[in-house]
């Protein structure tokens, strides 16, 4: 398999026993004419069937597993002169 590495970042702080985390991801690579649709993909994820569970079962396995699953586009600072667009 092809192996990269990952960038972590590690907040303690108090969460009352409650685990969070943030995926990101470089959505530079997205061809121009699609960056209009990343919203309508952000809005969607989560919120469709998959080949494993209905709509419905999705939507009851985030509620009971999880606090909840929410997903955001966002644009951050990587490095000086370069913002990164990140979904």
């Amino acid at each position: 398999g092809r192996e990269q590495k990952v960038k972590c970042v590690f907040h303690d702080t108090d969460t009352n026993g409650i685990g969070y985390l943030d995926f990101m991801w470089d959505i530079t690579r997205v061809p121009e004419e699609l960056l209009p649709y990343l919203g309508l993909f952000k809005a969607l994820l989560g919120n469709i069937s998959t080949s494993r569970y209905s709509y419905t079962e999705l939507a009851n396995v985030i509620n009971a597993e999880t606090g909840g699953i929410t997903f955001s586009l966002t644009t951050a600072y990587t490095e000086p002169s370069v913002a990164s667009s990140l979904i």
